[in-house]
């Protein structure tokens, strides 16, 4: 799989861009700032329709045209697969007036005052977010990744999310049912709280909950599991020195040595409805759901110790590459396509042993981007037939 055509319209700092791309490693160089990270964000939002850093869609939209009545940022791709070519758009539109309805689609509002909606192609027919997933598979590694070994829970089960989502389209689908359930919930347990309702009104919602969230949880055991053995040997080859490895999923609702083989969602639902009854006065008091995946975790543990309290910067930046590697063998297993790898800044932290290493397992994949603020360090690392491109003020000669 790669992208053999990219355009971007008033996204982040490009107005304008054009470029035809082939398969192999591509190295985006300039200064801080320049539109490098821009350039991978713009990728990762064709492939999921989600920024991996915006908290709102109406960052994305380059700053000159919002003193247009209506601005329009556009991103399109042609995307070579290995069952055909694919063309991939995502427009954002400037909107007068204020939404007639709701849903993932729906026009949304931003602070220059504007309503923003998102419309989705895929070889120039409309569809919604989830049909667009899938078609572009990637695996991003940038800054805020950082953070998957020791930071919030919320990065790592987004994580787990994105790969599933890519993989298993019912996955993402039952993905927004359950947050949608989660929602519903969670205004009826504020209501019970109040005394404005009946305990029997949570018992559609109940099942709901249990029904869609033991899949989620079932496919992220077995998420795990499969990346487990991936995880150690991507991080032996990064860290030789380096001791033992395991991923440890932390969810109440599986058993503790069950592995991906013998939890199904069946027993979960069993555990899920038991724990439910057991923490109904404690949702009540906290008028939300304390119960589910949406709660869950995953720990990196390194001799048996969490590295996300022990392992040094360093280790953490290896350990997240490692995991990011293994994240796309598995992609690959489960599709049948090599994910295209979007590297932010990758080589800076990694002393030279790592990057050889690194160049030697990004070598496989059909297409690779990497930037950086230093060609030098770059060509250093050995990389001799990267295309290199300077990127300069959201333009790329």
């Amino acid at each position: 799989m790669h992208i053999s055509h990219l355009s971007l319209t008033n996204f982040r700092n490009y107005a304008q861009l054009e470029l035809a791309l082939s398969p192999g490693l591509v190295v985006l160089w300039g200064g801080n700032g320049e539109g490098k990270t821009n350039f991978l964000e713009a990728i990762y939002f064709l492939a999921t329709s989600r920024s991996p850093r915006a908290t709102t869609e109406g960052e994305l939209v380059h700053w000159d045209v919002w003193n247009q009545d209506l601005p329009v940022t556009r991103l399109t791709a042609q995307v070579h697969r290995s069952d055909g070519e694919v063309r991939l758009e995502v427009a954002l539109r400037g909107l007068s007036k204020g939404p007639e309805r709701e849903g993932e689609d729906a026009p949304r509002l931003f602070d220059h005052g504007l309503w923003v909606q998102k419309h989705i192609r895929v070889n120039g027919l409309p569809t919604r977010a989830a049909d667009l997933m899938g078609r572009l598979i990637v695996v991003l590694f940038n800054a805020p990744d950082m953070d998957m070994v020791g930071g919030a829970p919320t990065l790592r089960r987004r994580c787990l999310d994105v790969l599933n989502s890519q993989a298993d389209v019912r996955y993402l689908r039952t993905l927004q049912r359950y947050q949608r359930v989660v929602t519903q919930r969670n205004y009826l347990l504020r209501a019970l709280r109040e005394g404005q309702a009946a305990r029997g009104e949570l018992d559609f919602w109940d099942e709901e909950l249990v029904k869609n969230g033991a899949y989620l949880v079932a496919r992220r055991h077995q998420t795990l599991a499969a990346l487990n053995p991936l995880t150690q040997e991507m991080y032996r080859s990064l860290s030789p020195q380096e001791g033992e490895l395991r991923l440890v999923h932390l969810c109440p609702l599986v058993e503790e040595t069950a592995g991906p083989d013998n939890e199904n969602p069946s027993s979960i639902q069993d555990r899920f409805r038991k724990q439910l009854d057991k923490a109904y006065p404690r949702e009540v008091a906290q008028g939300m759901t304390l119960v589910g995946p949406h709660r869950d975790d995953f720990l990196f543990l390194g001799g048996g110790r969490p590295m996300g309290l022990f392992a040094s910067r360093g280790q953490q930046r290896a350990l997240t590459l490692a995991f990011k590697l293994a994240e796309a063998q598995l992609l690959k297993r489960l599709t049948g396509e090599l994910p295209v790898l979007l590297l932010d800044d990758v080589l800076s932290e990694l002393d030279a042993p790592r990057r050889r290493h690194l160049l030697e397992a990004i070598a496989p994949y059909h297409q690779v981007f990497i930037t950086t603020t230093d060609v030098a360090q770059a060509e250093a690392a050995g990389i001799s037939q990267a295309r290199l491109l300077e990127v300069e003020g959201g333009n790329i000669p």
